[in-house]
């Protein structure tokens, strides 16, 4: 080789030297193991001592280039190495399981210190295995890393949901509740934990939702019973706000109340279910009724204005009121009734007593002449009958007036049937054969009408009475003193034996009734 081609490959070596030895300088400075750069620095420096300058120009230059490559590898290797230290910090605050994460952390650490064989250089450090074992630990926290977060995120939902169903309970035992209603939820949402930490996601998150939809389930079916029962509940008080009394319906409610404390939902629903349908029912015969209660109490306010005494009607709409308290309101509607009917018969009636009354009077005016006893006693019950209308005891008064047609009847079935014997007869006998005029008695004309009555009066001179007349006029008194002397008979006879003013049986003292129609007035009653 000429002189100017070795000067020329010298200089191209040294070159190569001091760039590779100011590379190594700034680099060395690191932590990265320069070792193969400088093994090779050396080679080239022996080459270029021994004349072949062009090998160790390459030597160099490699030597430089690997100087480099193992900085860079070092520090990737390191930054991975770090990175993944810090996602494994953050999976393992994530709940996440790291066990995987941490082999490989350990295994790219030892990998760090370890050489291998490499551009023929046994003794090269392995940074690129570290930086692999690194990097495959980043792949997989960053694949695991969001599905761990979807996964979770459903696993907290139903825990939530869970948890928010223990809190709400207000009804169900606690240890009922958690134990017999959420069992099932809970144990799920376990297995849906184990599954996350064992880091089968899709499995976790099944497990999770199915969780969640069984919670809400029983919300639904929670929610529904308490609404229900709560809502009879509600009603109920509002009801007996308003005065009503729903005795079954707190039964109902009781019943309901127990089942669902033992978390027996579907019982319970169907229990407070039936609460409130008699609850409507109930409410609605209330409403009713105090519209007919109102309805009865202005009618037995206006027949009061009237004047009239309403005693026994108020005294029916107290009975029924009563029997509103005591929740009984088919009876109740049954007395309301009775009282506005009586409220609105009270006029009728208290007319048609007093016209009875005036009547029975007439008709002891009638019988005091045959007896006197007996019109004596009937006039004492007109008059008790009396007192007890203007109090307004129509039923009392109907009894005496009862009790006095009894003694008015008997008095009337005490007389003979049919006029008394003698003249009487002898004029009936004669009105027979020949008919006589119903107004004067006189005989008919041939053409059927009375001459002396269809003739014109002659204020001067009266028609003088017939023959036939006279002997009528003359029977008529005879038939009265007839009469008077019968009726005085049948008096001393009436005097003389006293029997019972119903049946004329006998009596045990001074009362107008023996004791067997004495019973009979009082069962009646």
């Amino acid at each position: 080789m000429s002189p100017l081609f070795r000067s020329k490959g010298r200089e191209e070596a040294e070159s190569a030297l001091r760039s590779c030895d100011e590379t190594l300088a700034i680099l060395e400075s690191g932590t990265a193991d320069l070792g193969p750069a400088q093994r090779l620095r050396e080679r080239a420096a022996d080459l270029g001592g021994k004349g072949a300058y062009r090998e160790a120009t390459e030597a160099a230059r490699k030597a430089e280039e690997t100087a480099r490559l193992l900085d860079r590898i070092h520090t990737a290797a390191t930054e991975g190495l770090t990175r993944l230290k810090s996602e494994r910090t953050r999976m393992a605050r994530l709940g996440m399981a790291v066990s995987e994460v941490d082999d490989l952390i350990e295994r790219a650490g030892s990998w760090m210190s370890r050489t291998s064989e490499r551009f023929g250089d046994p003794r090269f450090p392995a940074y690129s295995k570290a930086g692999e074992l690194a990097l495959q630990g980043l792949r997989l926290a960053k694949e695991r890393i969001p599905r761990f977060k979807g996964a979770s995120a459903v696993v907290f939902e139903a825990e939530q949901a869970l948890r928010q169903m223990a809190e709400s309970n207000r009804f169900v035992d606690k240890g009922a509740f958690e134990f017999l209603v959420l069992k099932p939820a809970a144990d799920a949402l376990g297995d849906a934990k184990a599954k996350l930490q064992a880091n089968a996601f899709s499995e976790a998150e099944d497990r999770a939702r199915w969780t969640l939809a069984a919670a809400r389930q029983i919300e639904t079916t929670y929610g529904r019973v308490t609404r229900s029962y709560e809502g009879v509940a509600e009603g109920a008080k509002a009801f007996r706000s308003e005065g009503g009394t729903a005795t079954e319906v707190e039964d109902l409610l009781a019943v309901s109340r127990l089942a669902l404390e033992k978390g027996k939902f579907d019982e319970a629903a169907d229990i407070a279910e039936r609460a409130g349908g008699h609850l409507r029912e109930v409410r609605e015969e209330y409403r009713s009724l105090v519209l007919k209660q109102r309805t009865a109490e202005d009618a037995i306010r206006e027949v009061e204005t009237w004047g009239f005494n309403a005693k026994e009607p108020r005294a029916i709409l107290q009975d029924a009121r009563s029997l509103m308290v005591a929740g009984k309101y088919r009876e109740a509607a049954v007395r309301v009734e009775e009282a506005r009917h009586a409220a609105q018969a009270l006029r009728e009636t208290h007319r048609a007593s007093a016209a009875r009354i005036a009547e029975m009077r007439r008709s002891i005016v009638a019988v005091r002449s045959t007896s006197p006893r007996s019109a004596a006693e009937a006039d004492a019950l007109l008059t008790r009958a009396e007192t007890l209308l203007e109090e307004g005891r129509y039923r009392a008064c109907e009894e005496n007036l009862q009790i006095a047609s009894l003694l008015l009847v008997d008095v009337d079935t005490a007389k003979p049937p049919g006029p008394p014997p003698g003249l009487a007869s002898i004029l009936q006998a004669a009105r027979e054969i020949e008919p006589t005029c119903p107004t004067c008695d006189g005989p008919l004309a041939n053409d059927g009408t009375c001459p002396t009555c269809s003739a014109l009066p002659e204020p001067a001179n009266p028609e003088p009475l017939s023959p036939i007349r006279r002997a009528v006029e003359d029977a008529k008194r005879v038939v009265a003193a007839i009469e008077r002397d019968h009726g005085t008979l049948a008096e001393q006879a009436a005097a003389a034996v006293q029997g019972c003013a119903m049946c004329g049986g006998p009596l045990g003292g001074e009362d107008l009734l023996c004791v067997t129609c004495q019973g009979n007035l009082k069962g009646s009653r």
